[in-house]
């Protein structure tokens, strides 16, 4: 039987505004990156991810926390993604 490795990783997406625009918040530039990320890893087509054939599936497994910058021009955005190996 094929040895099986699960891989638990978390993604960290740091977005800031650094003043440029005094009205721009955080999550402005935040939300539209964890976007790409999810889509990345989660085809709306039900396929699953395999990461061009190197894994048997890889996807994001859990709640993503976000931190968009409340107090301050930087955002932060926290992916968990689960990879699923079989060697």
């Amino acid at each position: 039987m094929p040895t099986r490795w699960t891989l638990h990783l978390d993604v960290y997406i740091y977005a800031t505004t650094h003043g440029n625009d005094p009205a721009a918040t955080p999550s402005s530039v935040l939300n539209p990156l964890i976007d790409s990320v999810v889509s990345a890893f989660m085809p709306p087509d039900g396929i699953e991810q395999t990461l061009g054939g190197l894994c048997a599936r890889c996807r994001v497994d859990g709640s993503i926390e976000t931190d968009e910058g409340v107090f301050g021009d930087q955002g932060i955005a926290i992916i968990p993604i689960t990879i699923y190996l079989a060697v």
